[in-house]
């Protein structure tokens, strides 16, 4: 599979710069106003992108809407951080395509995967993969998905 646009400047970025940030935006605790107000200081303070998810479901509506919100506020990548198939967003740059690699249950290994990956090529998202690994606890995301 060949590698997108965002995370092609991601890997560049890296690769010149040794590290980059990434500011996670819970859309569950914070609204339009708050993801923009953050959006704008992180860009000022070099982030490279914004990921817009949680651990837990949300309203996609209001997804949408934090999302739009940021888009118009700055020029850095979106990235969507999904906990679920309903954290896909078409207003989105891109999305990390996650597989909760020690969870006991399949639906965050690989079925959540399968059932988004539809809406993620209907919307044309870029998707980035990534495996993910909770380590100790992990807090929410832990007992959502079952590591």
């Amino acid at each position: 599979m060949e590698v997108g646009k965002i995370e092609n400047t991601l890997l560049s970025l890296i690769k010149n710069e040794g590290t980059i940030c990434l500011a996670l935006l819970d859309s569950e605790n914070i609204n339009t106003k708050n993801s923009t107000i953050i959006s704008k200081k992180a860009e000022k303070l070099g982030v490279k992108a914004i990921l817009v998810g949680g651990s837990t479901a949300i309203d996609q509506i209001e997804l949408d809407k934090i999302i739009k919100a940021i888009k118009k506020t700055v020029k850095i990548p979106i990235i969507l951080f999904p906990s679920n198939v309903t954290g896909i967003s078409p207003n989105a740059d891109a999305i990390l395509f996650s597989s909760l690699l020690n969870s006991e249950n399949s639906y965050y290994i690989i079925q959540a995967q399968a059932l988004g990956a539809i809406l993620i090529k209907k919307y044309n998202l870029e998707a980035i993969p990534m495996a993910y690994l909770v380590i100790d606890h992990g807090g929410t995301i832990g007992y959502i998905g079952h590591a």
